[in-house]
Parts: structure tokens; sequence; C-alpha cells
């Protein structure tokens, strides 16, 4: 019975005006995967993998020249358009529980939680990954990658002076990840103080904190308008970061992102906090 009307409800979704269009390639290899977070499509297409991929979120970001039906997001899960897919496997960072429907009509799909909190979850997540797609060794080389480049740029800040960093996530108001979150991590990694872990976890904080703490550097994420952020954040007169030139605005959403790119972004990041890196081509 259950068959029976999961057969129906896909031949019905195939019917629908301007849902073809959104059909997967009938192709693609098993396992067929949902990568519903940002993040996991985005490790997932790195880890060479995109083929597999038969849905993704609203809010997923492809490479480019590569298309993927939608199947909603964190606040709203289309079962319609999960049962159109057909997936094997769904990779998730939300509660499973809020794919409860999904799991009574495709009781076959394996549903995947993963926790990206820290940078070492991303790495077993690659490899974890590999296993699910059914190549372990691929996983494993990821992670290895993943992990010497992390290593290359902790060696490249050893014992140099640690400046103290406050990155934003927001300018007005200002935002930071906290103590708890791979963006701290990061940090630390790249031979910075991070100030925001005084804070626990992602939160708005006040511009008094800022001027009291005086960060030597400043990294701000302003994807929608970096000019207005500059303008806001050259008025924070008397911070050293403002006064010595060393406030930087990053455009790339993959900052926030906890993927593969976290190994690059490192090596960008140990660059502004010490400019010796960049002069001497330490950092890449």
């Amino acid at each position: 019975m259950k068959q029976a009307t999961l057969i129906l409800l896909v031949a019905a979704a195939t019917m629908l005006p301007g849902c073809r269009k959104e059909l997967p390639r009938a192709d693609a290899p098993r396992p067929r995967i949902v990568t519903y977070s940002p993040a996991l499509t985005t490790i997932v297409f790195a880890m060479g993998l995109g083929e597999h991929v038969v849905g993704v979120t609203a809010f997923c970001e492809l490479p480019a020249g590569q298309e993927r039906p939608v199947v909603g997001d964190c606040q709203n899960v289309s079962t319609e358009k999960f049962v159109r897919v057909r997936p094997d496997v769904v990779l998730i960072q939300q509660d499973p529980a809020t794919l409860g429907a999904v799991r009574r009509l495709l009781p076959d799909a394996r549903i995947e939680y993963f926790s990206l909190e820290k940078i070492e979850n991303v790495a077993e997540a690659m490899e974890r990954i590999g296993h699910l797609a059914g190549w372990p060794e691929l996983g494993r080389r990821h992670r290895r990658a993943f992990e010497d480049k992390l290593a290359a740029v902790r060696k490249s800040v050893a014992g140099l002076p640690r400046p103290k960093v406050y990155f934003l996530t927001g300018a007005n108001p200002p935002a930071v990840a906290g103590r708890e979150s791979f963006l701290h991590e990061l940090i630390e990694l790249a031979g910075g103080e991070d100030l925001s872990g005084q804070f626990a976890r992602w939160s708005r904080i006040s511009v008094e904190h800022i001027l009291r703490d005086r960060p030597d550097v400043i990294v701000c994420q302003a994807y929608e308008d970096a000019d207005r952020a500059r303008e806001y954040l050259a008025t924070l007169r008397g911070v050293p970061a403002v006064e010595n030139g060393r406030v930087f605005v990053v455009t790339d959403r993959r900052w926030t992102i906890p993927s593969a790119c976290l190994a690059d972004l490192a090596g960008q990041l140990a660059g502004m906090l010490h400019p010796e890196l960049r002069e001497g081509g330490a950092a890449k």
C-alpha cells in the first residue's frame, strides 16, 4: 500500500504544470543525495560528488553551470518535492524531526544529521560523506588535504605576535560568532586573539564592545553592502584597527559556511592578521 501511494505521488508530481523542468537527471548515480544545507551542498560538490545530488535548499549556492531542484529550506520542507527527486540519502544540519513527513513517505531514504559547529566537524563530515557515497578513500583523501592545509597555516603563524581581532558578521549593528563557532577556531588558528570569544554563541554586540576592546584588526563580512560597512566602520575613531588601516571588509559568503573552503580562508585570514606573511608570500 505504501509503495502504491508513493508511485501515485511521484506520477502526480511529474504532471504538475512547470514541474517537469525541476526533475533531476534520471541517470543520477546512486546514492541519490539531497544536500539540505548550504554547507553540506558545498562540501559534497567540492568532493566531486555533485552528480549524486538531486535536491538542495533555497539557500544553497551551486558551482557555476550547475542547477538542482530546490526541495525546501530549514523553515519550509516540501514533501512533494522530496518524493519527486527520490533520494536515497538526505544530509541535514537541522533537527531530523522536521523531516518526519519525508521519513514517512520515503521510509527507505536515510536521513543523516551533521553537526558543523567546529572545524573538526567539517573534516569528519568529508570522511563520513565519502562512506555514504560508497567512496571511503575519497572521503579520507579530502579530509587529509583539508587538515594538511590547516596545519600549514598554523605552522606559518607559529611564534608571531597575536593581534586582537573582531570578526564581524554584520557591521551595523555589529554581530559576532562567539567562542562555540568555527569562526572562533579559524581566528585562533590564523594567529589571532579572538575578542568574540567572550560571547558563547552567534549574537549581536554593541559598538561599545568594539570601542572598549580596541581590536588591532577588524574583519567584517558584508556581502550585501560592502561600501556602507566600510563607511560605518571608519567612524569608529580611536580603535587601533581603524586608525592603522587594518579593517578588512569581505563579501565572500563562504566565511560563514563551514565547508572545505575554510582551509583556504584560513590562509587569507592569516595574511590579514600578519602583513609580514603577505609580503613574504607565506600565506596564500
